[in-house]
């Protein structure tokens, strides 16, 4: 009884049950259907046949006894209209002769004794014929963009400019929920070109990934400094303390030797602080940390209970880094080497800063208001992993308001910009 669509074996058995001149009712109840159901199907989707020309019985007109006229088309020189089927599709007064039962159940004439000698238009179920019918007509209403032209460019008007700043298909519907549209139809719709100026390469994400290289026999650096400080050591500590908060921290080069970013990302919100900093020096990032304890205060031995990192050399001075008071500190481990997978939510969200800051582009320019604007566009971003919430909205109610407005301010959800636009004076 759940299946929605009856199958060509149900057609089948209609088409045995009519010509046995079974009701709607017995039908349904032998295909598990309701009677309605069965009399939509037999009048939908039978087939029209045409009697044969023996015997001058070519017309198919009903009032052919009482035609007037003649020579409407071409082959009625010889002979008069009542005797020409072609006259039946020019003239006005064509009236198709059907026989009258065929206005009352069950419309077709499968169950009709008089079938083989009636010399009217007939009205015939066949399964084949009518799965056919069925399949095509389910293949073409899925084709084409079931819009009108005042919808489209209502849609145009929200989509085309989000777009241009660098929304996914995904945040324009959380910013816009009455849109009418899924995500994935609006994938579909700009596949299919229906936005002007907007294709495939305007996505920010719809594009083959390298394939993933293996550092597996890569040997770990600075090994001293892993004692006790391993992934395995992490997952350890996690399971002892279920309810540690962990935080990532990592660097995004701009070109080599230049200026980088070290970043801070609290995976749980997917909120991230950006500093700007002039070189990958272990005392430049334990200076950054002093600015998060600072402003953390009391909450940062809570928040920061847990620290992952990389291998780099950034990251080599964990004592300092981890170092709030005498009795509090951060705990602090280490990814596996070539494993980055293993802090992913921070290496995904640096996709973020790559839309508006693509590889290969020099930070040398950019001063720490310019990174602070970046990331007040990238916090405003809403998430389907946090409900539709913004990282600053989530951030602001678990971390608290007075810490994270001395990183981020909030930005309009329509007015973000995930493009090299943001930053104009990038060279």
């Amino acid at each position: 009884m759940n299946k929605k669509h009856l199958t060509l074996s149900d057609r089948y058995k209609i088409e045995e049950a009519l010509n046995e001149g079974q009701s709607f009712k017995k039908i349904g109840i032998l295909v598990c259907k309701n009677c309605t159901t069965i009399s939509k199907e037999v009048r939908k989707n039978s087939s029209v046949t045409k009697p044969s020309s023996f015997n001058n019985y070519s017309n198919l007109c009903k009032n052919k006894a009482n035609c007037i006229y003649t020579h409407l088309c071409e082959d009625c020189f010889d002979k008069e209209c009542m005797f020409c089927r072609k006259c039946n599709n020019v003239c006005s007064n064509f009236v198709p002769d059907t026989c009258d039962k065929l206005l009352y159940p069950p419309y077709v004439c499968n169950g009709c004794d008089n079938r083989k000698w009636c010399r009217k238009i007939k009205s015939i179920y066949k399964a084949k014929e009518a799965h056919e019918i069925y399949t095509e007509l389910l293949k073409s209403s899925r084709i084409g963009v079931n819009l009108t032209q005042e919808e489209l460019n209502c849609l145009s008007k929200i989509v085309i400019p989000a777009i241009k700043n660098g929304h996914s298909p995904a945040m324009i519907v959380m910013n816009n929920p009455d849109i009418g549209r899924s995500e994935s139809t609006i994938y579909r719709d700009i596949d299919k070109g229906l936005y002007d100026n907007i294709n495939n390469l305007d996505l920010p994400r719809k594009v083959k990934m390298k394939k993933r290289t293996s550092n597996i026999n890569n040997e770990p650096k600075n090994t001293k400094n892993r004692d006790g400080r391993t992934y395995n050591d992490m997952l350890m500590y996690k399971s002892q303390h279920p309810y540690a908060k962990t935080v990532q921290f990592d660097t995004v080069e701009g070109i080599k030797g230049g200026k980088c970013l070290f970043t801070i990302h609290f995976p749980s919100i997917s909120y991230m602080i950006a500093f700007l900093i002039d070189s990958q020096k272990a005392d430049i990032i334990v200076s950054k940390m002093d600015i998060i304890k600072k402003a953390w205060k009391d909450k940062f031995y809570k928040d920061f209970e847990i620290g992952l990192t990389d291998n780099g050399k950034e990251f080599q001075n964990p004592d300092e880094m981890e170092y709030y008071d005498d009795n509090h500190k951060m705990n602090l481990f280490y990814c596996d080497p070539g494993k980055s997978y293993q802090k992913a939510e921070i290496e995904n969200n640096h996709t973020f800063i790559r839309r508006i800051l693509p590889k290969g582009t020099s930070f040398d320019d950019l001063t720490q208001k310019d990174v602070n604007l970046m990331m007040n566009h990238i916090n405003s971003v809403p998430r389907d992993e946090l409900n539709g919430n913004t990282p600053y909205e989530l951030a602001c109610m678990l971390i608290g308001k007075d810490i994270i407005d001395n990183f981020s301010k909030p930005i309009n959800r329509n007015d973000v910009i995930l493009k090299p636009d943001l930053l104009k004076k990038i060279k």
